[in-house]
């Protein structure tokens, strides 16, 4: 099992989200500026841009920015139909991380 604990200088969020992505700089890019913790733009906006993406991708940006501020709107019908084995697990890795963050 992988270790999931929070190294102290990060914030929960954005490392549960990092687990939710397995680090794909592509999607991280998307959400994050490179520099500063916060959100490129308002969820509204990083949902459309993430319209060019697979739907796998956009999901995957969904769940992150819900993980992040509640903004994404994911279904967990899609989430359980959409997402392959790998991306479910690294989900549920997500979770867990934010479960035990607090």
């Amino acid at each position: 099992m992988l270790n999931t604990e929070v190294p102290s200088k990060i914030c929960p969020k954005r490392h549960a989200i990092s687990l939710l992505l397995s680090n794909d700089n592509k999607l991280l890019g998307l959400l994050f500026h490179e520099n500063h913790e916060g959100l490129r733009a308002e969820p509204e906006e990083i949902i459309e841009f993430a319209r060019g993406y697979s739907t796998g991708q956009q999901l995957l940006v969904r769940i992150a920015l819900d993980i992040w501020s509640g903004g994404g709107k994911a279904n967990l019908w899609d989430i359980l139909t959409t997402l392959d084995l790998v991306r479910f697990e690294a989900f549920m890795l997500a979770l867990e991380s934010l479960m035990f963050s607090r």
